[in-house]
């Protein structure tokens, strides 16, 4: 990884909010989903892989650990948007090899997931979207084809609880 992303990751990774630690991944997207190509609507994600994303925030929670003169890590509160392409179990299973041998050792990553939800560039109305149930993203009150992603992608530290 290069200096210049490394010390880019560490700014949006290290950002701190009060009692919160923020790893913030998404900013507020307009997306177009009037029929384009072959009459297909399509969002292009951000990837992120499971393994550099766990070790950003197994580097997150020690250095704030060891900041507060904690002796264990026992949980970990992650909130992660439906969209964000994030498998928890993934995250668990590197977090528990990553851990070995660190105060983090053994500590349970709680994830709640964040609803998909959109704005109507057009009226405004806000609505929840669910990818299992619908490809449809259109607005369901004016049926407006331009929306803003409201919540879906994010991916935070919610919460640390240490002894």
């Amino acid at each position: 990884m290069s200096t210049t992303k490394k010390t880019m990751y560490e700014q949006v990774l290290t950002s701190f909010c009060a009692a919160t630690f923020l790893i913030d991944i998404c900013s507020v997207h307009v997306i177009d989903f009037s029929e384009k190509e072959a009459g297909y609507s399509r969002i292009q994600a951000q990837e992120m892989h499971e393994l550099s994303v766990t070790e950003s925030i197994l580097n997150i929670v020690l250095k704030h650990a060891q900041t507060n003169g904690a002796e264990k890590v026992l949980t970990i509160g992650l909130k992660i948007g439906e969209l964000s392409e994030l498998v928890g179990e993934c995250i668990q299973h590197y977090f528990d090899y990553m851990s070995k041998g660190t105060i983090a050792e053994g500590a349970v990553l709680e994830i709640e997931r964040a609803p998909i939800i959109f704005e109507c560039t057009e009226c405004k109305n806000t609505f929840q979207v669910s990818l299992s149930h619908t490809k449809d993203f259109t607005c369901p009150a004016c049926h407006g084809a331009k929306v803003t992603l409201v919540s879906g992608r994010e991916f935070y530290i919610k919460d640390i609880t240490i002894s």
